[in-house]
């Protein structure tokens, strides 16, 4: 047994010696070298907000066991699939990535870096939240076979505007396009009420975009411009009503032809509805307490009951136009009777003025004398035209076009308190200006007042069908009329398509420049350019107040840069082509 263990023991000391013979004979064969190691990932924030179109650049800094990577790492970014997997968007350490599908919402996102000598990854997720502060000048595109949104949007941390195209399709929007003729859009504020593009399903943002179309009527999300069938206007209709009865519970869609945002708050949107009969009718929605939905047609008399007012009476047929002041007051044009009627609106819950004496339009009543003209001129044949002077916090004034009977037109002027009390002061009735038979004016297809600072503007502007734009003294009668088409109509671009004030408004923020508040933005087309890029926006100042001349506007203005120089040197000429062929604007703040 002893001579067995000492046999064995001299045959592990034999491999012993063996191994370490054969480790010195091999000694300096092999470069040993410790792993480079990631110990952090750092300059990558947890979540990043962006708005649509912005560039996202996020470049980490990483720290090695060995003071950089020595070439054995690769890098890449990822997002997260609705799925719940992950899709690789791009290589490198730098990410650089346009803020638009896959990403053009809310979504998580990873970088990974790997080490390709051990196939060890080091990872960091983050999150891209979408800001619903896009905002800038909203323009309604006609495509070939359908409608897109272009966007001259705004950036309030850059100071800077920049062209974002086709938005709907950079969002991947679900809206029904194909085939689709668009007609406008317009923003209204949300309020706190739902704060939602639909009435009942809050989402966060203080906006919506209607959007008009000859196949229906519905909003979009101010934050991503996303879509669903809820959005409709349908879906803000009140049960039992008119619409509701005639339409819905018929599986008929609504069709608007107009939406009008009475104030910069959205409080109430106006819409203009025309029936299978041919009939117009103008309903309201209401954001502000108390909350209505569009029901009933407010285009109809009152009627009293029980001592009360009831909007139960007879309907007239009202102009397409509507004036409104303030926050309450409207002024409506009856086609039936050739005259005005206005009409008071509930402004809280707890006023005498609710429902029972608020969704009507009522007679002017007697008119005192010495006023400029007469709210019930027998002479009146048509209302060719109506909206306000000036879109202010405070009351604006009022303006219309009147074809007469008599032949020639007349341009008027007036104010409606906002309470009945005096509705057809003299005060109130502020200026008239005849044109003559065969004046321009009676040819137009847009209109619109520049909103001055000062009550007393002297000066309409308006485009005939054959594309001539004019303007027009109206301090005095008959009203002196000058053709400007030069100005607008240029460079192959020969059709106006939209002509709109956009922004006249007393109270700013930080969502538009102070400069451009009384913006004039004129969107014309060049057919030779396509519909795609054949539209051009144009923003136009006020030159000079007393001639009424106008200058394409500059950002910031040359005093502006005089006065606070930008370290960038940025000046930027309104003017945008490139466009679609744009049928309708507005501005949408955050």
């Amino acid at each position: 047994m002893k001579q067995i263990i000492n046999k064995l023991l001299a045959a592990i000391s034999a491999v012993v010696l063996i191994c370490l013979l054969s480790c010195n004979e091999d000694k300096g064969n092999y470069d040993y070298a410790d792993i480079n190691l990631l110990d952090s990932i750092n300059r990558i924030n947890s979540i990043y907000y962006a708005e649509l179109g912005d560039t996202l650049i996020i470049t980490p800094r990483l720290v090695f066991s060995h003071g950089d990577d020595k070439g054995e790492y690769t890098y890449k970014w990822y997002y997260a699939t609705p799925e719940g997997g992950w899709t690789q968007l791009q290589e490198g350490l730098t990410f650089k990535q346009e803020v638009a599908p896959p990403i053009g919402r809310d979504v998580t996102l990873l970088f990974e870096a790997r080490n390709t000598q051990t196939d060890i990854s080091y990872r960091k997720a983050f999150s891209l939240t979408l800001s619903p502060s896009l905002k800038g000048y909203l323009a309604l595109c006609e495509a070939e076979n359908g409608f897109e949104i272009d966007v001259v949007s705004f950036s309030q941390s850059k100071q800077k505007f920049s062209l974002l195209k086709n938005v709907l399709a950079k969002t991947e929007s679900t809206i029904p396009r194909n085939g689709v003729k668009p007609i406008d859009i317009a923003t209204s504020a949300t309020w706190s009420i739902n704060g939602a593009p639909t009435a009942n399903k809050p989402d966060g943002s203080r906006y919506a975009v209607w959007l008009l179309t000859d196949q229906y009527t519905t909003r979009l999300s101010s934050i991503d411009f996303s879509w669903s069938p809820d959005y409709d206007i349908e879906a803000s209709v009140e049960k039992s009503s008119y619409l509701d009865t005639a339409y819905i519970q018929k599986g008929k869609r609504i069709i608007a032809k107009k939406i009008k945002v009475t104030d910069s708050e959205g409080r109430k949107t106006w819409m203009y509805h025309v029936n299978d009969a041919g009939e117009g009718n103008w309903f309201l929605y209401q954001f502000f307490i108390p909350a209505r939905y569009f029901a009933n047609p407010i285009n109809v008399a009152p009627v009293i009951e029980s001592g009360k007012r009831w909007p139960k009476g007879p309907r007239f047929e009202p102009s397409p136009y509507l004036s409104v002041n303030s926050y309450f007051s409207s002024v409506f044009y009856d086609k039936t009777a050739h005259s005005f009627k206005y009409g008071i609106l509930a402004y809280s819950s707890t006023s005498t003025n609710t429902f029972a004496n608020a969704f009507f339009a009522d007679n002017f009543g007697t008119e005192p004398a010495g006023g400029a003209f007469s709210f019930s001129d027998p002479d009146y044949e048509d209302c060719l035209y109506m909206d306000e002077t000036l879109r202010l916090l405070t009351a604006p004034d009022g303006c219309a076009v009147m074809k007469l009977k008599s032949g020639g037109y007349k341009y008027i002027r007036f104010s409606i308190n906002s309470n009945a009390t005096s509705p057809v002061a003299v005060d109130n009735r502020k200026r008239a200006s005849v044109f003559p038979s065969g004046s321009a004016i009676g040819n137009m297809k847009f209109m619109v007042n520049y909103p001055l600072s000062y009550p007393e503007n002297p000066y309409v502007y308006y485009v005939t069908n054959d594309n001539k734009v004019w303007r027009a003294n109206v301090s005095i009668s008959p009203a002196v009329e000058t053709e400007i088409t030069s100005q607008f109509i240029r460079d192959g671009y020969n059709e106006v398509t939209a002509f709109k004030y956009l922004l006249p408004q007393s109270q700013r923020s930080a969502d538009c420049p102070a400069s451009l508040e009384k913006g004039l933005a004129v969107a014309t087309f060049n057919p030779s350019l396509g519909k795609e890029n054949g539209g051009k926006l144009e923003i136009f100042t006020l030159k000079d107040g007393l001639t009424g001349e106008l200058e394409i506007a500059k950002y910031p203005t040359d005093k502006e840069l005089e006065d606070y120089p930008r370290a960038d040197g940025y000046q930027v000429t309104m003017s945008w082509p490139g466009m679609g062929k744009i049928v309708g604007l507005d501005y949408k703040k955050k």
